[in-house]
């Protein structure tokens, strides 16, 4: 039931004081106000639930809902101008910028203008000239909203090509910069090859001056020892102590000039009796045959049946062995000895007419050259400034003259 305001319930019914102060709001419009508290003061039943208005000074602002707008009031015959703005909620218009302040002075002059536009009926010019007058303002302030948008797009545009330039420009240096540690390594790894072998080289030559004057016992090479003629295997040097017919004495044949026929068979009998019997050994074949010697079978039967064709075409007379020749395209062709000019039996010359034909080709062959001749020199009169300036650049020192000179 009710009871008094107090004890721990007391918070419910706390409300903040009613301060005066200037707000935006037109006189005429009345904001919904509650009853007076009574004189006691009873507690209300507790609702199951709070409403939208409910507000707290202890909730915190992150958890913060939408402004609450209470409800309103209006008085009978008035239509206050601050309910055109009811369309406007939080987030939709609302804290209002002056995109939104254009759209309330461009309503307001729009209300302004049917206001004080006069009836149709009663003047139509005055009615059609203001009408004109609005078309061509609002068709102007369209122009301008386009124009504002356009230039919108337009910054956009920019501020997008700006971000990709920067960002090519940023991935062209990181490129850059890859291309540049790749080769300053690739520089440093051949300036670090070039050292050691620069170090490599110091060693050996320095190695090779403390070793002047030092014989160098070289290690024996055979296949050049026997290889080279003049080596000292075929001719020994005397001062080694090495005589060229060392055990000559062995080799001696001198004595078989001398020997009779008792000795040759005495040496014949002492030689064992394999020396002087041959013996040739077969070769196995084997039944197996690879797929290498099985060509170099085949072409070698082809070589001989070629041949064999060839020696019994040789035998027959009737046949010709050019064209069994391999070589026959490759030979020289046989000389063409061009015959003789017919002369008809009608047309018998006699020698002085042959001399006066002769004269005639000959006198002929003079005329044309001297017309070549004289062709030739028209044309050399026509381009004899050319010719002069080839001349003089023929006859001018060349670079190395020029240094040539400059260095006397």
């Amino acid at each position: 039931g009710p009871a008094n305001v107090t004890g721990g319930s007391r918070h419910l019914f706390q409300r903040a004081p009613v301060v005066p102060q200037l707000t935006s709001v037109a006189p005429n419009v009345l904001m919904a106000t509650e009853a007076p508290p009574p004189e006691e003061a009873v507690r209300p039943p507790t609702p199951p639930v709070k409403e939208v208005g409910t507000q707290s000074d202890f909730r915190e602002s992150e958890a913060q809902t939408d402004p609450y707008t209470p409800d309103y009031v209006v008085q009978p015959g008035s239509n206050p101008e601050l309910l055109t703005l009811a369309s406007l909620a939080w987030g939709q218009g609302l804290p209002a910028t002056m995109a939104e302040v254009d759209l309330i002075e461009r309503a307001r002059a729009r209300r302004r203008f049917e206001t004080e536009l006069p009836d149709i009926s009663e003047d139509p010019k005055k009615w059609r000239a203001m009408m004109e007058e609005q078309q061509m303002r609002e068709l102007k302030e369209r122009e301008d909203n386009i124009q504002k948008l356009q230039e919108q797009r337009l910054e956009l545009l920019r501020e997008a090509m700006y971000k990709r330039e920067q960002e090519n420009e940023f991935v062209s240096l990181k490129r850059l910069e890859s291309l540049k540690e790749r080769w300053a390594t690739k520089l440093e790894r051949n300036h670090e090859s070039m050292r050691r072998l620069r170090v490599k080289q110091i060693r050996k030559l320095s190695k090779a001056r403390t070793m002047v004057g030092i014989d160098v016992i070289k290690p024996r090479n055979i296949i050049e020892d026997y290889s080279n003629p003049v080596s000292e295997i075929y001719a020994p040097l005397q001062r080694g102590g090495r005589r060229i017919d060392r055990d000559a004495v062995k080799f001696e044949t001198s004595y078989l000039d001398r020997m009779n026929l008792d000795g040759v068979r005495a040496l014949e009998s002492s030689l064992p009796r394999s020396m002087f019997e041959v013996k040739i050994q077969k070769p196995t074949l084997s039944r197996h045959k690879s797929s290498l010697e099985t060509r170099k079978a085949s072409q070698m039967e082809a070589d001989l049946n070629k041949v064999e064709e060839m020696i019994a075409m040789s035998r027959d007379k009737s046949k010709q062995v050019d064209s069994f020749d391999d070589l026959a395209a490759y030979r020289k062709a046989p000389i063409v000895v061009r015959p003789k000019t017919p002369v008809l039996a009608g047309d018998a010359r006699t020698e002085s007419q042959d001399e006066a034909s002769s004269a005639a080709i000959f006198m002929q062959k003079l005329l044309r050259g001297r017309a070549a001749q004289l062709a030739m020199l028209a044309g050399k009169e026509r381009r004899l400034q050319l010719i002069k300036e080839v001349r003089t650049a023929e006859m001018m020192p060349s670079e190395e003259e020029l240094r040539a000179e400059g260095d006397r």
